[in-house]
C-alpha cells in the first residue's frame, strides 16, 4: 500500500468500527464518547482515525483528493475533529468549552469545503460527492420524519417509525455506495 493511501485507509478503518457502534447503540448499548462503557474508548478511537486519515489525505494529496480545494477541507475538518476530541466532556464552566465549539464549527465548515472541492472536481469525484449528497438527502428526511413524532420520536411500531428507519437505511446505503 502506498504511503499517500493509509489515509484513506484510517478514514474507512473508522468508519468501519463507527457503524458497528451504532448497531450497538440500535441494540440499546452505551456507546458515548465520554461514558464509562467498554465502547468508550472505541468511539474515541474511531472518530480520532477518521480525523488522521482525513489530515493525512490532506498532507499527502492522494488521488482523487489532489485538489487544493478539497485538500483544505479535509485539513479543517481533521483539526476541528480533533479538537472536539480533546476537549470532549469539559465541564461547562471552563473555557475549554469555546475550544470545543470552535472545533465543531471548523470541522462543519471543512466538510462543507470538501463537498464544495468535490462538486467542482472533474470526472468520478463530482460523480461521488453527487451520490453522497442524494444519500445525505435521504437520511435527511429520515431525521425530519424521525423529529416530527415529538420529542420522544414516533411510536417505534408506526409507519412514520418505518418509513424513517428505510429512508436512514437507503440513505446510508447511498452514501456508502458513493464511496
Amino acid at each position: 500500500m502506498r504511503i499517500a493511501r493509509f489515509g484513506g485507509a484510517l478514514v474507512t478503518a473508522g468508519s468501519l468500527v463507527e457503524a458497528a457502534i451504532a448497531l450497538t447503540a440500535q441494540r440499546g448499548g452505551s456507546v458515548g464518547p465520554r461514558e464509562d462503557s467498554p465502547g468508550a474508548g472505541d468511539v474515541l478511537a474511531a472518530v480520532a482515525a477518521i480525523a488522521v486519515g482525513a489530515l493525512w489525505t490532506a498532507l499527502s494529496g492522494a488521488a482523487p483528493f489532489t485538489g487544493r480545494v478539497v485538500r483544505v477541507g479535509l485539513g479543517l475538518f481533521g483539526i476541528g475533529v480533533l479538537m472536539v476530541i480533546l476537549t470532549t466532556g469539559v465541564p461547562v464552566e471552563s473555557m475549554l468549552v469555546v475550544v470545543y465549539l470552535l472545533g465543531g464549527l471548523i470541522a462543519g465548515l471543512g466538510v462543507l469545503i470538501i463537498g464544495w472541492g468535490l462538486l467542482i472536481s472533474p470526472g468520478r469525484p463530482r460523480r461521488g460527492a453527487v451520490v453522497f449528497l442524494a444519500g445525505l438527502g435521504l437520511a435527511s428526511l429520515a431525521g425530519l420524519l424521525t423529529n416530527a413524532g415529538g420529542a420522544a420520536g414516533p411510536d417505534p411500531g408506526s409507519l412514520i417509525a418505518a418509513a424513517a428507519t428505510g429512508l436512514a437505511l437507503a440513505g446510508g446505503t447511498v452514501m456508502l455506495g458513493a464511496t
